[in-house]
């Protein structure tokens, strides 16, 4: 046991192409009052910022009692597996905690990956200090609920973890980081979804609920990054932000209040817009919305009933107009890719993109998104019968990336077709935000170029054999 060593040793590995400014690593953050309320030293390094994440992970590994790791779902597992390895080339000895959405989705095949010792299947606040007193000694793994840990060559699980109420919870360790590197400040205003779309997998994470902070704690929460830190960006992270209007209201109501001069933004359905009153909205402008991302998904009323979204073409057709005549800023995604869609069900999507645009020049269209079966819900299960194979281990995982279309149920040219469309998609109707969150100076000939092919090819719907997103994709991986 190690019950003098006081530092835990918090990684986030890189997630990809990172952005300019990336957001914080708020389920890092979200531990650090845990871990300091046992007696320790939560030291996170965010290897998306930080050049030096190596040396300053063998700096401090002598000092650790473990190192937690946490990642989603596909290509952020590459980096995590990465840091795994790092961990045990330099300290064998020292435990690894492997956590977030990976490894709750499928926490006994995370468990066999080599270098982790304990795996925490759900909300780390809880489990975080439980586990560190029994690395100091101070109880054995057995007690701690939603764990995954190694006994010699055995896997021993403990019943699940009951989801806390995270009104009960602290704020994140805020002071952590330093706030000047990073952007779009997430703040978790409620947990979980009550809808049940089937390609979501906030059912396995969430089981259906919908837990929410009190909006005092909230604007507190953002008064102190506001006064203390100089932070004017932020973000509700939230699966379903606008779940009660009232509580919006609420936290709008005292972020007018606190005298705070912010911009946020938040998820939003595309069915809420047409209850906004011009009360309501004036309220949500004068406390600063910046940006409403909506999940449009698909043009196709089929696809959309397929998907349980449970939301009409109309109703993204009002958001748009609602968006137009209020000045409301306002974000569209869609969807392609599904194993049951058709090519007419493809152009209906296309076809109401150019309707949005037509209604509201202005609209953010978040582009066209590939479907990506993760774990943990029925369309997943539904698309093994299309011959999805599931990835056997973290290492298949991480080829497991999101937008890229390696979908058994399409040939290799109809996928190089699919992610034509994502990438045209995205420089014909999101250019405004890859210019700010992804654009160096010397990218911008190169930005030039492609945003002039991907409006002829969008018009004239030339998707296939398009060689300069060949070159593309290949200078994109080796970025």
């Amino acid at each position: 046991m190690n019950s003098d060593k006081k530092t835990v040793l918090l990684l986030y590995p890189k997630t990809g192409i990172n952005p300019l400014r990336p957001q914080p690593p708020l389920s890092l953050l979200a531990l650090g009052p845990a871990i300091r309320g046992a007696g320790l030293a939560p030291v996170i390094i965010d290897q998306r910022v930080e050049p030096d994440y190596a040396g300053k992970v063998r700096a401090l590994l002598p000092q650790s009692l473990f190192v937690g790791i946490t990642s989603m779902t596909g290509e952020q597992l590459r980096y995590a597996i990465d840091l795994i390895a790092l961990v045990k080339e330099l300290s064998p000895a020292t435990p690894v905690v492997f956590g977030g959405t990976h490894a709750t989705l499928l926490p006994e095949q995370a468990i066999e990956a080599e270098g982790v010792d304990i795996v925490v299947a759900g909300e780390g606040e809880g489990a975080i200090a439980e586990i560190a007193a029994c690395l100091q000694g101070k109880g054995e793994l057995d007690h701690v609920r939603g764990i995954y840990f190694k006994r010699g060559n055995q896997v021993v699980s403990t019943p699940a973890r009951d989801l806390p109420e995270i009104d009960n919870l602290p704020a994140p360790a805020w002071d952590l980081i330093d706030t000047g590197t990073y952007t779009d400040f997430t703040i978790q205003a409620g947990r979980g979804c009550p809808y049940r779309c089937t390609y979501c997998y906030n059912m396995k994470i969430n089981g259906g609920r919908w837990r929410a902070r009190s909006p005092e704690a909230i604007v507190e929460e953002m008064k102190y990054l506001y006064f203390a830190k100089g932070v004017t960006d932020f973000f509700f992270v939230d699966d379903n932000f606008f779940s009660r209007f009232d509580r919006v209201q609420a936290i709008c109501d005292l972020i007018v209040r606190s005298g705070l001069r912010i911009g946020w933004k938040a998820t939003c359905r595309a069915d809420c817009f047409k209850r906004f009153t011009p009360p309501f909205i004036d309220l949500l402008k004068r406390s600063g919305v910046a940006q409403l991302f909506v999940g449009g998904e698909s043009g196709s009323p089929a696809i959309l009933e397929r998907i349980s979204k449970k939301i009409t073409v109309e109703d993204i057709v009002s958001t748009v107009e609602v968006s137009r005549d209020h000045g409301l800023p306002t974000s569209i995604a869609f969807m392609t890719g599904f194993p049951f869609e058709t090519d007419r069900d493809r152009e209906l999507t296309f076809r109401l993109m150019d309707r949005l645009r037509a209604i509201h020049p202005a609209i953010s269209l978040d582009g066209v998104n590939i479907y990506t079966p993760y774990p943990g819900n029925g369309m997943y299960e539904e698309s093994k019968q299309y011959g999805l194979v599931e990835p056997a281990s973290l290492s298949e995982w991480s080829t497991y990336v999101f937008n890229l279309g390696n979908l058994p149920w399409f040939t290799r040219a109809q996928s190089r077709m699919l992610e034509n469309v994502s990438f045209i998609t995205r420089f014909c109707f999101w250019q405004e935000a890859i210019r700010g969150r992804f654009l160096k100076g010397w990218y911008y000939p190169f930005y030039v170029v492609l945003r002039l092919s991907a409006l002829a090819r969008w018009k004239l719907r030339a998707f296939h054999a398009a060689w300069e997103w060949d070159v593309f994709r290949l200078l994109r991986r080796n970025l």
